[in-house]
């Protein structure tokens, strides 16, 4: 095997141990029987609580990925992943959870139709943090492109962008019906 075959599959292999970005982490089973019980009110300050440790989770996740971009290019290793920064099993425990607790709210009639101002804020937060994503890969892994059409990552980002909005726009569309 020559060095070149070598070098590759040790780059794959490393490359496959980095952590996963965020939106890529399916949802952990959770049945909403768990909340079965529970009223609106509970239901929907724990949709709440979960919100947030969603939240902090996924920017954890987002700082783990970087580490281990870091670490890859810098020495070869996913860092991060390696001390214990990946945290994909929390973000999809609480995606579950997540998921749950809407189901159980939707059983019991209490999922108030979303307003115009939750998706719009919604909408909002997906579209900045793409944009933010995209200005990052424009300026680090694009910059020798010029006025020339974006290169490859940016348009991969674009369209992860554009899939997440339309997702929301599903979820608005099942939610009216």
């Amino acid at each position: 095997m020559s060095i070149k075959k070598l070098m590759a599959f040790a780059g794959a292999i490393t490359l496959g141990a980095c952590a996963s970005a965020p939106e890529d982490i399916p949802p952990a089973y959770v049945s909403d029987t768990t909340y079965a019980g529970w009223t609106c009110e509970q239901l929907t300050k724990e949709s709440a609580q979960l919100s947030s440790a969603l939240a902090t989770a996924s920017r954890q996740q987002d700082d783990a990925r970087t580490g281990d971009t870091v670490g890859v290019i810098f020495l070869g290793l996913p860092v991060s992943s390696m001390t214990g920064g990946n945290v994909a099993p929390e973000v999809a425990r609480l995606k579950g959870h997540t998921n749950a607790v809407r189901q159980a709210m939707i059983k019991q009639n209490c999922v108030p139709a979303p307003t115009q101002q939750t998706v719009e804020q919604r909408r909002a937060e997906i579209k900045a943090k793409w944009d933010a994503k995209i200005a990052e890969l424009k300026r680090t892994q694009c910059q020798n492109y010029g006025a020339a059409p974006p290169c490859h990552s940016v348009r991969d980002a674009e369209a992860a962008r554009d899939a997440e909005l339309k997702a929301l726009d599903a979820e608005q569309a099942q939610a009216a019906q």
